[in-house]
């Protein structure tokens, strides 16, 4: 919902859109006055403009000072700790949409949102930084690698039932394990992965159904905005949106936890206030180990002046569980940046550092950065601090220059998607990252992965490309830009509204809207991707998923607001999009669509054979059967040696990083009093001579463990033959042991044949085992 003013390139506040209109009309003024005289020249009219617009200017700027002042007051740029206001469990979902319409939603008049501006994306040389330059990618090699798995219409035109009342949609979704949440500005709808509804009725029900009962803003009024997510650490859904009654407040996030992994069960409600009673407006939830981070633009109210970014971090611990819970908030200009993104994680692997707390992402364009800032919180002492994370003074940040970039739209990053058929132009949003911050550890390596629309040639024509950013080492004094690059195939068309993941292999998919006058393209929802092994700073060609059928008319210019890519938890391989399109050319008449799409790899095998080590004779070999061999990384699986010790484990994705490891019990025979007597004449031989063992055999003698061959050693075959089977006094006799212990691939980058073992009986030392 949130827009920033564009005249205000240097300062840290907004106008309001009353300001807006001010300005048009002194604008209109000035026009019409060289209209009535005939005389001034165009000059005269453009200085008279001028001197209109910095007249507005410092009005707008001084009341913007005094209201971010008089909020600003209340916490004096430091950390504040907020209680939650807790109103216990809910009906189960389900229940709720199955009961008529109780008119606890304001009916809302049709409306579209606010459009303003954050900052014009003009570089300022004092703050720039050296870096590389971005790629422009224009041309792509090789198709997208990616299938789809299933696609469906999510709430919109496309659902029955379902009436537009609001623009942009406010596309976003979550995804469990077996359920897809996808929640569209003031409704949403609980679906089985193969697209089937799981609500009753029409299958979607109000953003305010959870919170039937609580007395409030969050009950009473239904105002979107929404941001929601699933916890797979936990198993939960944290559904969220704001709420307000008037504009001048209070204003609420209402915030609902799942009390277990279904989401049409009940779940825990919440709601919550920013300090100093900002309007909490353009909220976005991330999922972390410590808490659940959420970042908003606060304003004064609504319509009113920006005051800074939110950045908050909420008990999940005790919100999971339904406990009276507090947040850990601070509101303010935070590192030069606005719009702020919080960390994401996917997959299940838990980052190599955690005691930073959550990351918040932010764009410099003043300072051709991204910078991040982190909070941590301490919910048990009411406090937390934030800082770069690495002992630095409060409000410090790290700096990740990224090379030149113009936003998109000439540096305005508004409305300059051009569509067929019409004069109305779309807006970019190009004034900040979009959502997601998305976070994974593969394989001990961090990355975060982020996008914004930029201008693909500066001051040129064009309008809109996707620039997109891998950030390695996050928890470093000195972040790795491990890629960035624009997407900008064909150098025509405009691409913005995007969102990206990477899965489990390191394969990247971006989902984003195109639209291209040139070619009659109307506003499409579209894909694109890179595999791991593909060269750096590319991604695949491009494929439109859903053709537009009609372009946005009537002069609304507003689109999307955010979309949302994710990665399903069940295989951490599928990923997830939602994205807006229309049917035909009209306006309040939006569709939107979910896609789920994998990549489609090379697959290969990991192949071989175990061998007994310790043979009376080398040949023919003894080949150990039902030898188990674990396969764990980016893929999990299993395999057993057949009777020729052979194994196979199949399907593998080239690209993987992967451990294998053997393992056998049982089929324990051939150990004797003569395995203890070879190890006392090695021991006498002080391993010299005719009598040493080989190496091994010496492995099989090290019956205790130790590293050495010493007379203990004999004793505990002795032992384990007196007792015909493993005690507690018999060490490692009877246990299996394999050369290597295990192999790693660092990636798979094909199929592995020969990738041999050789098994060795802990105290069988003359080798008369068999199988």
């Amino acid at each position: 919902m949130f827009r920033k003013n564009i005249f205000l390139s240097f300062i840290n506040f907004s106008l309001i859109i009353v300001c807006l209109s001010l300005t048009d009309y002194s604008y209109a003024q000035s026009r019409a006055a060289v209209k009535r005289s005939g005389k001034k020249t165009a000059r005269e009219a453009n200085s008279s403009k001028r001197a209109n617009l910095e007249k507005a200017e410092r009005v707008i700027k001084a009341h913007a000072k005094s209201a971010a002042l008089k909020i600003k007051k209340q916490f004096n740029e430091k950390l504040v700790a907020i209680p939650l206001q807790y109103h216990g469990v809910s009906d189960s979902l389900f229940n709720l949409a199955s009961r008529p319409d109780s008119n606890l939603r304001l009916k809302e008049r049709t409306f579209k949102e606010n459009e303003r501006e954050l900052f014009s994306g003009k570089a300022n040389p004092n703050e720039l930084v050296a870096a590389p330059p971005s790629a422009v990618q224009t041309e792509t090699s090789a198709p997208l690698a990616a299938t789809p798995v299933a696609s469906f219409e999510g709430p919109g035109q496309g659902m029955p039932g379902y009436t537009v009342t609001i623009s942009p949609p406010d596309t976003t979704l979550a995804v469990g394990l077996n359920h897809v949440v996808v929640w569209v500005n003031a409704q949403y709808a609980v679906f089985s992965k193969s697209g089937t509804k799981l609500l009753p009725g029409n299958g979607f029900v109000d953003g305010n159904t959870l919170f039937a009962g609580l007395g409030n803003a969050c009950e009473t009024t239904n105002r979107g905005d929404p941001t929601l997510q699933y916890d797979r650490l936990a198993d939960r859904w944290i559904l969220s949106q704001f709420a307000f009654s008037s504009n001048s407040g209070p204003f609420l996030q209402c915030i609902a936890v799942s009390t277990s992994g279904d989401p049409t069960g009940s779940y825990y409600r919440y709601s919550f206030s920013l300090p100093g009673g900002g309007f909490n407006d353009y909220g976005k939830l991330g999922v972390w180990t410590d808490a659940y981070y959420i970042s908003y633009a606060v304003l004064t109210s609504p319509a009113g002046v920006y005051i800074g970014s939110g950045l908050c971090a909420y008990d999940k611990a005790k919100m999971m569980i339904g406990e009276p819970a507090v947040s850990i908030c601070g509101v303010g200009n935070y590192a030069g940046a606005d719009v702020f993104l919080p960390i994401d994680l996917d997959g299940t692997t838990l980052p190599t550092n955690t005691n930073q707390g959550g990351i918040f992402a932010g764009y410099s364009f003043t300072g051709q950065a991204i910078r991040l800032i982190k909070l941590k919180p301490d919910f048990a002492n009411l406090t937390g601090t934030l800082s770069d994370g690495l002992g630095g003074a409060l409000e410090s940040y790290v700096n990740i220059p990224v090379g030149a970039t113009t936003a998109a739209c000439n540096g305005v990053g508004s409305a300059c998607a051009a569509q067929p058929g019409t004069t109305t132009k779309l807006d970019t949003l190009g004034d900040r990252l979009m959502y997601r911050l998305a976070y994974r550890n593969r394989n001990g390596v961090d990355s975060l992965l982020v996008s914004h629309a930029v201008d693909p040639d500066g001051e040129g024509a064009r309008g809109s490309a996707i620039r997109w950013y891998e950030i390695r080492n996050p928890f470093s004094a000195a972040p790795t830009l491990y890629q960035n690059a624009t997407y900008d195939p064909g150098a025509n068309g405009d691409r913005w509204m995007s969102s990206l993941a990477m899965d489990k292999f390191g394969n990247i998919l971006m989902g984003y809207n195109v639209a291209n006058a040139a070619t009659n393209l109307k506003p499409s929802i579209a894909f694109t991707g890179r595999l791991q092994s593909d060269p750096l700073n590319t991604m695949q060609g491009e494929i439109i998923s859903q053709t537009g059928g009609g372009s946005q008319i009537g002069g609304l210019t507003r689109w999307g607001d955010y979309t949302t890519m994710q990665i399903d938890p069940a295989d951490d391989a599928t990923f997830w999009y939602i994205g807006q399109y229309l049917a035909a050319d009209d306006f309040f008449n939006w569709n939107t669509r979910v896609f789920s799409y994998k990549f489609v790899t090379n697959v290969a095998n990991v192949e071989g054979n175990v061998t007994y080590g310790t043979p009376l004779v080398t040949y023919p070999a003894k080949y150990v059967p039902n030898v188990s061999f674990t396969l764990s990384g980016d893929s999990s699986t299993t395999a057993l040696t057949n009777n020729f010790g052979a194994y196979s484990l199949t399907n593998l994705f080239t690209g993987g990083h992967y451990t294998v490891t053997p393992a056998k019990t049982g089929n324990v025979n051939g150990i004797s009093p003569f395995d203890a007597t070879l190890v006392l004449r090695h021991v006498a031989a002080n391993g010299v001579g005719p009598n040493a063992l080989s190496a091994n055999q010496q492995i099989a003698a090290d019956t205790n463990g130790a590293g050495g061959i010493t007379a203990f050693d004999a004793t505990l075959i002795l032992r384990y033959v007196a007792a015909n089977s493993q005690n507690a006094n018999t060490g490692l006799v009877g246990n299996w042991k394999f050369l290597p212990g295990s192999q790693s691939y660092q990636p798979l980058n094909g199929s592995a044949f020969n990738q041999n073992y050789t098994a060795i009986l802990i105290g069988e030392i003359n080798g008369n085992w068999v199988p």
